[in-house]
């Protein structure tokens, strides 16, 4: 089975890819990895102290990847303050090769959040680390690599859709919605409506939207033959 990692900020990133992710795992080829950058310490604050914050957002992330039937894994960065640290990038990078990625999904790198910013840093900088000349280097070649689009997205223009139905749609938002110290349900909401202008795209009623790092070689196969639209 072949490894597919979707490297967030905080817990909830994911919602936005919540949809590919789903149908990338009923292909039954995939092992799907979530891994955090931060637990999101500082995602209430006046209302509950970074230690109960970050509690309750990591309950929150289990529930949710336990349903996408992964666990989530995390970094040592933190909500607010996020860096691409030699420690971050490192342990990544050893995740990566352990299980070598067949896909990475991670945030767009240009943002208003600059946890967002940092976390593709992350992902990009372990997977140079991986794949340089130094022991424990990952036995397959470079991965495809995504970009998806956040609320906080600046700049972009994505150029790869993967199409979702109206049932595809209430799932993604039945998930979303167990982020509920996020206010959950109005994160959905927000979503549904941006997912229905990415639809607009592409003529569906709604669509996750991504970029892609790297062109595809002709004869290569990407992990989103027959799911995705570009």
């Amino acid at each position: 089975m072949e490894h597919i990692y979707f490297v967030n900020a905080h817990p909830d990133d994911i919602l936005a890819v919540i949809g590919t992710a789903l149908k990338l795992k009923a292909t039954g080829r995939y092992e799907l990895h979530v891994v955090d950058a931060t637990h999101g310490e500082n995602g209430l604050t006046g209302v509950a102290s970074p230690e109960e914050c970050a509690k309750l957002r990591t309950a929150e992330e289990r529930e949710v990847c336990a349903r996408l039937g992964t666990a989530p894994t995390w970094l040592c960065e933190r909500d607010g303050s996020a860096f691409a640290s030699d420690a971050s990038c490192r342990a990544l990078a050893a995740r990566y090769v352990a299980a070598p990625p067949r896909a990475i999904f991670t945030l767009w790198p240009l943002d208003r959040h600059l946890d967002h910013m940092m976390a593709s840093s992350i992902a990009l900088n372990a997977l140079r680390l991986a794949s340089g000349p130094s022991r424990g280097v990952m036995k397959q070649g470079w991965p495809e690599v995504f970009f998806f689009h956040f609320r906080n997205s600046m700049a972009c223009d994505p150029g790869v859709f993967v199409p979702l139905t109206e049932a595809d749609m209430a799932e993604k938002c039945a998930f979303i919605s167990l982020y509920r110290c996020q206010n959950g349900p109005k994160m959905a909401e927000d979503e549904k409506l941006r997912n229905a202008h990415f639809g607009t795209r592409v003529r569906v009623p709604y669509a996750e939207a991504l970029t892609r790092l790297q062109p595809l070689a002709p004869e290569a196969r990407s992990v989103l033959d027959g799911i995705a639209w570009s």
